[in-house]
């Protein structure tokens, strides 16, 4: 995506490729340069926030030695720190027509140093006018990739007035914000889209089903040996809740939660108000218990 980008008008990130620790090195002096604020260094294959770290150029020693040789022969990516508010852009592709299904607000949006996504809000509010530039940036990328049929998840970043590509993928997209969609829609995006790949007729409806929206919440903490793990059972009563999931259980070691895969738990509620959807979002997470004893109060037991 970087490479088709490059000096075009949707070019905003500047970047660089390394596949050794000594070029990648290089591309944090030279990218932090002058300001000398930290960049991102990602896998060029990575997944699920897995190693995107926050490196400066008194950590980079230490952050680069951390990385597998394996990470390293598939590429890094290293990129200026983009700041302001995350989201993401859903779409779909019908027959080389593109639909904006919505898009996506990060809640609690991800800090460093691992960025862990914590929550998403199917549909973003945003104003009509924003909305639209949205819209018709992330189609000229579409069109630049030769994106035809499928659907595509576009994370993105609004500093101000100016909208950053971070990075998009030709799928759904993950920590189940397929599921807020098909809560929100009242349609299933993915099965439409996957029937245009295939060649099936596929389109979608002329009015959304539905007119909701729908959240996910994750628990997230410093893990250890867990001596504790439970829902409270009034979690049912909460309006909108869909599904509410400890992903660790007592006994069981939880990790820190460092990338995508080492949460904790999660919730996941739907309602016509947004205002009230955030607020029995807070409200469910309040009632999932995790207690992870330290490891070494673990060791001394």
């Amino acid at each position: 995506m970087r490479k088709t980008l490059a000096g075009g008008a949707l070019d905003t990130v500047g970047w660089m490729a390394a596949h050794d620790r000594t070029s990648a090195r290089a591309a944090v002096e030279r990218l932090s340069t002058p300001s000398g604020e930290p960049v991102i260094v990602k896998p060029a294959a990575g997944r699920g926030s897995l190693d995107v770290r926050l490196v400066s150029r008194e950590t980079a020693g230490a952050i680069l030695q951390s990385y597998p040789d394996k990470a390293l022969a598939d590429g890094l990516i290293v990129e200026r720190f983009i700041g302001g508010a995350e989201y993401s852009v859903e779409t779909v592709s019908l027959n080389g027509c593109h639909h904006l299904l919505g898009v996506t607000e990060k809640l609690n949006p991800p800090r460093p140093p691992y960025f862990v996504e914590e929550g998403h809000l199917f549909p973003a509010s945003l104003e009509d006018a924003r909305l639209a530039d949205i819209r018709d940036r992330i189609f000229l990328l579409l069109d630049a990739l030769s994106i035809t049929e499928g659907v595509c998840h576009t994370e993105i970043k609004l500093d101000g007035d100016q909208m950053h590509l971070i990075e998009t993928h030709a799928r759904p997209g993950g920590d189940r914000i397929w599921r807020l969609m098909e809560l929100a829609l009242g349609i299933d995006p993915i099965e439409i889209g996957f029937a245009a790949l295939c060649g099936r007729p596929a389109a979608l409806p002329s009015s959304m089903p539905a007119n909701r929206f729908a959240a996910i919440a994750y628990l997230c903490g410093e893990g250890g040996p867990v001596s504790e793990a439970s829902l409270d059972g009034s979690i049912r009563d909460i309006p909108g809740l869909v599904e509410s999931r400890l992903l660790f259980q007592t006994g069981m070691v939880a990790p820190p939660t460092r990338d995508s895969y080492s949460r904790h738990a999660f919730v996941i509620l739907t309602g016509p108000g947004e205002t009230a959807l955030r607020g029995n979002l807070e409200s469910a997470l309040s009632r999932i218990r995790i207690v992870c004893d330290p490891p070494a109060r673990s060791a001394l037991a």
